[in-house]
């Protein structure tokens, strides 16, 4: 469950690092440098941005220099190399990333209209011919001959015009994603679903194995096509669990996931799978799935409101980044960091399209992420006030936080032949889902810290799942185990302790409707915490002392109660 540091030039490594999203293409040119500006005055180290392909592309033939367009010729809100320069010279780091595939709410996740043609390049499907679709038209298929000759010339196209020039030391660029949610989105799919670019294997397991090493091969010939130096950097959605979990999505994660953390790329995840302020499914999502990844966080939900207006409230996307400081991040996300609203059809998502897939047009029209923390015209939303809390805590405590290791009570190991199993609905997969239900309950009712390992035999693990046999074995360890630090009265809290060298820290959260009373013993200290509805909050244990260092709800506090039997 270790992580290691990116290398980002002039940012405290000892510290977790914040990454803010600042989408060019929808702001106007003239509010790039202000909005920057305020970006780092906020806090924000780093500026990530998706480079739309067909927002670039000028011509389908000739040589790079007449195709694409990276310096504004025809259109300056396409002077990404003018970009470029303004985030260099606001001095801050940045984090580009190019495709090929970037969804972001762009028409074809940004590629050209002709790359999603069947007539001109095979199109992905999965068993049964099912498609991989985007706007009502299906998404090529990675392994496609005409396909990879065009994504090569893209990505040679922006290591010329993009890497090449501005990779640190010669300017800001510190990393590179490659793809998205895997290369097309594809690694939110149940592996049944995958497209393997060869026969698919007839037993289960190999399909989940081959559908995890098929995205780690296109990874790899995505880097090719880039300078050494920057990182190179991935993102892998976390899926959804319990009610609104697919049949062998769990699965097919966990076993992409091992190959993924053995890739020479640095891992991390999109948080697309509910408010875990107050979702208690989201909850345990992100915390056992980010413990067992190790993963960074490459995109949280900073004010997008498709699905509930939550996120536009500061209290939202702090509870998820104190939860995220509490797995073991050591990079964090705004996404984005400002509200946007001027953009032009080559990037406007198609209504027709929209309503094919089951959306809503409305939905996707300016402004876009309308809670961010500011706006395209240098004003603040509430979440602003959210943005500077998390700043003030990873600058006064991040290096002790990152610094610290976490203290589990148990760790579970799933064995890798039962998650690949689990990767394609049956036995296997419902076994699973008990399960993670089970260590969901766990987490709450009894206040334990059980997470998930994708590592048996090493070290940590102290238990490994094989089905549902294990379960009762697991849970006679944890009978045996001392009290936890932390145990909610009504069983709606979850905690997670990490110990320092000179202090301890317990993130405690309540993501329920109703209130709950905390006993924490930590540190030589025993207080009674009151947690409000949706609370989360990070504390710390020094010299038999408990200090609230951030709270997501001004009413948590510890009642006057100095110790408890």
């Amino acid at each position: 469950m270790s992580r290691t540091q990116l290398a980002w030039p002039g940012v405290d490594a000892r510290r977790p690092v914040l990454v803010g999203e600042l989408p060019y293409y929808r702001a106007s040119p003239d509010r790039w440098r202000p909005t920057l500006a305020a970006m780092k005055e906020a806090g924000i180290d780093v500026v990530s941005f998706y480079v739309p392909w067909r927002f670039h592309e000028r011509s389908v033939c000739g040589p790079a220099a007449e195709r694409f367009d990276f310096v504004g010729r025809d259109d300056p809100q396409a002077d990404v190399v003018g970009f470029l320069r303004t985030i260099g010279e606001t001095g801050l780091a940045a984090l580009v990333k190019p495709g090929p595939f970037i969804h972001a709410e762009v028409q074809l996740g940004g590629l050209p209209d002709r790359l999603c043609d069947p007539e001109v390049v095979a199109s992905h499907s999965g068993r049964g011919g099912a498609r991989l679709m985007s706007q009502g038209k299906p998404l090529p298929r990675v392994h496609d001959p005409v396909f990879r000759r065009e994504v090569d010339g893209w990505m040679a196209a922006v290591n010329e015009a993009l890497i090449r020039p501005f990779a640190d030391p010669r300017g800001p660029i510190v990393g590179v994603q490659l793809g998205n949610e895997g290369v097309i989105g594809e690694a939110c799919r149940p592996v049944a679903l995958a497209d393997l670019g060869t026969a698919r294997p007839a037993d289960a397991a190999a399909r989940a194995v081959a559908a995890a090493d098929a995205i780690v091969r296109q990874w790899a010939l995505l880097a090719e096509r880039i300078d050494p130096g920057p990182a190179r950097v991935v993102n892998a959605p976390l899926v959804r669990i319990g009610a609104g979990g697919e049949p062998g999505a769990l699965g097919s994660w966990l076993a992409r996931t091992a190959a993924f953390r053995a890739a020479p790329v640095h891992l991390g995840h999109t948080e697309w799978v509910g408010d875990a302020s107050c979702d208690a499914d989201a909850f345990v999502a992100h915390a056992l799935q980010i413990t067992a990844a190790g993963s960074d966080v490459a995109e949280a939900n900073w004010g997008f409101t498709w699905t509930t207006s939550r996120f536009a409230d500061g209290r939202t996307p702090l509870f998820h980044g104190l939860l995220a400081l509490a797995l073991g991040a050591r990079t964090l996300s705004i996404y984005t960091a400002a509200a946007t609203r001027s953009w032009n059809a080559a990037i406007d998502m198609d209504a027709d399209g929209l309503r094919a897939d089951g959306l809503d047009p409305a939905l996707y029209g300016p402004p876009y992420c309308p809670g961010a923390p500011f706006e395209e015209n240098g004003g603040r939303n509430p979440n602003h006030s959210a943005l500077l809390a998390l700043r003030r805590l990873v600058d006064a405590h991040g290096a002790e936080l990152a610094a610290s290791d976490a203290a589990p009570d148990l760790v579970v190991a799933v064995d890798a032949a039962v998650a690949a199993r689990a990767a394609e609905a049956g036995e296997a997969a419902e076994a699973l889902d008990r399960f993670v239900a089970q260590l969901g309950a766990w987490l709450f009712a009894d206040g334990r810290q059980v997470v998930l390992s994708l590592d048996p035999g090493g070290n940590d693990v102290e238990a490994i799942w094989r089905g549902d046999a294990d379960t009762e074995v697991i849970a006679a360890r944890l009978s045996a185990l001392p009290r936890p630090h932390v145990r909610g009265r009504a069983g709606r809290v979850a905690s997670f302790v990490r110990h320092g060298a000179s202090a301890s820290f317990a993130a405690i959260f309540n993501p329920f409707g109703e209130a709950d009373e905390a006993e924490v013993v930590l540190g030589g200290a025993a207080r009674l915490l009151r947690l409000p509805p949706h609370a989360g909050l990070i504390v710390r244990a020094r010299d038999d002392a408990l200090e609230i260092l951030a709270t997501t709800h001004p009413d948590t506090a510890f009642v006057p109660r100095e110790a408890f039997t």
